[in-house]
């Protein structure tokens, strides 16, 4: 599938970035790695299950996110000029 077809499955937004999960222990908080330079930086991943349907899902917190957001803006800012 071409990068530009993939989409949320959730709210259909288009903004997506890779990256990589941490395996998770038990106990353990699973990690999102993004790619790209700040590669060292990771972010805590929440679980959950869907008791109506099944579906099984992974999501970053909203505080997460804004983290995330700032840097991947600060990088494409940079790679502007």
């Amino acid at each position: 599938m071409d990068q530009q077809e993939l989409k949320c499955p959730v709210c259909g937004g288009r903004d997506l970035h890779h990256g990589a999960f941490q395996e998770c222990n038990a106990g353990d908080r699973c990690r999102f790695f993004p790619e790209g330079q700040w590669q060292t930086w990771s972010y805590g991943v929440r679980a959950f299950v869907c008791l109506d349907c099944g579906f099984l899902g992974h999501y970053l917190p909203l505080s997460e996110v804004a983290l995330l957001h700032a840097e991947v803006s600060k990088t494409r800012q940079m790679q502007v000029q």
